[in-house]
């Protein structure tokens, strides 16, 4: 319904749409799955996607395998504490602001797409400068300073969570919930349960794995998570007695070595379903995006957010929903993990009861919601066009 109502209207015309995310996959993922629905929604149009990102963050591999054209700008992170790299960050983001300003006005952009980190501050500026229309996704439970500043000047929010809309302008801000990539989509185990089975045999196999055992997979994101490895690493010879273990370290953290024929290490992977899907359970960061896919997935978490960080926000609102196991870093130690995970696992209603919590968290309709609200936007964008 949303479909047909926000396009039929549109006429046909040449779209050039930006995304703005990066240093870490956090504020990607959403991202990609808004771009692969307005595909889908704007089939017959000519739509040009551009992505604004880092030089050298786990984003530019991602979206350089899509249908984006990656553009590399200057990025710098406003600390919230004294730092003489605030100055020098200051002049990077003004920099990269008249960079983007002056691209946004050459290639006629038509909306700029963020959900967040620090990349996409001068982004949204510029566009704002430009007077090309703003779209934000707030997805964490803990807006963040990126969010914060670009609010303002955006045309719409869109909210993981429908709490999160006293925190915006009425009016411009609508309850969402968190875009789902397609690929994720297409194995909700309701739906894809011959299809889900082969596909997880399939990647068993590549992988190597024993089918008499279960698979625990490890997420510390895009980047890694240093101190989650070493609470892993130290794990190790207590879980590979009972476990598949699937580690996904993060780019350039490969240099910790442990043998062993029920150990996986993968450093950074652009198809992270075929991490998810096998596990039986997974040992998890709090970042919002893959908390999504991993509730779209149906799969039981523990879930171990980074210290001091919006992260632990999530986490919270994980426990308090009991759809997965909340461990503090701080206090974690390999001894205390095994035991969890091994507890858990011989608990299958508790097991069940958080996959199905975590299930009910994250409508599945995520994207279209979102891409239905931007074209309603991009078609008054388009009738002062013409």
């Amino acid at each position: 319904m949303i479909n047909t109502l926000a396009t039929k209207h549109i006429r046909l015309h040449k779209l050039t749409i930006v995304c703005a995310g990066g240093g870490t996959l956090g504020s990607v993922t959403p991202l990609l799955a808004v771009a692969q629905e307005l595909k889908k929604q704007l089939i017959g149009y000519e739509v040009r996607l551009v992505w604004f990102g880092t030089k050298n963050g786990p984003e530019k591999e991602i979206v350089s395998s899509k249908d984006f054209e990656y553009i590399i700008i200057p990025t710098g992170k406003w600390r919230r504490y004294f730092d003489l790299k605030n100055i020098i960050d200051l002049f990077l983001i003004v920099y990269a602001t008249v960079q983007v300003y002056i691209w946004l006005i050459k290639n006629k952009a038509d909306i700029v797409l963020t959900a967040g980190s620090f990349v996409a501050v001068p982004v949204g500026v510029a566009a704002w400068l430009s007077r090309v229309p703003v779209a934000i996704h707030q997805q964490d439970v803990k807006v963040g300073l990126a969010n914060k500043i670009l609010a303002p000047l955006a045309s719409l929010i869109t909210t993981t969570f429908e709490n999160l809309n006293k925190y915006f302008s009425i009016g411009k801000c609508f309850y969402t919930g968190n875009p789902v990539r397609q690929e994720f989509l297409n194995y909700i185990p309701s739906q894809t349960v011959s299809g889900r089975e082969q596909f997880v045999m399939e990647v068993k196999n590549k992988l190597g794995l024993n089918l008499n055992l279960p698979v625990l997979a490890v997420i510390g994101g895009g980047t890694g998570a240093a101190s989650l490895n070493s609470i892993i690493y130290e794990s190790l010879p207590e879980l590979v007695k009972n476990w598949q273990v699937v580690h996904l370290v993060g780019r350039d953290k490969l240099d910790q070595i442990y043998n062993h024929v029920n150990y996986h290490k993968l450093d950074f992977t652009t198809d992270s379903l075929s991490v998810l899907l096998p596990a039986d359970l997974v040992i998890t960061r709090a970042g919002l995006g893959t908390l999504t896919e991993l509730g779209i997935l149906h799969k039981t978490i523990i879930v171990v957010p980074m210290s001091k960080s919006h992260q632990e926000a999530n986490a919270e609102l994980i426990a308090e929903k009991q759809a997965g196991l909340y461990l503090h870093q701080e206090e974690l130690t390999s001894g205390d993990l095994v035991a969890n995970v091994n507890k858990l696992w011989n608990d299958v209603d508790r097991r069940e009861m958080y996959a199905g919590n975590l299930a009910k968290l994250f409508p599945k309709d995520g994207a279209e919601r979102v891409v239905g609200h931007i074209l309603r936007l991009l078609k008054d964008v388009i009738a002062r066009s013409e």
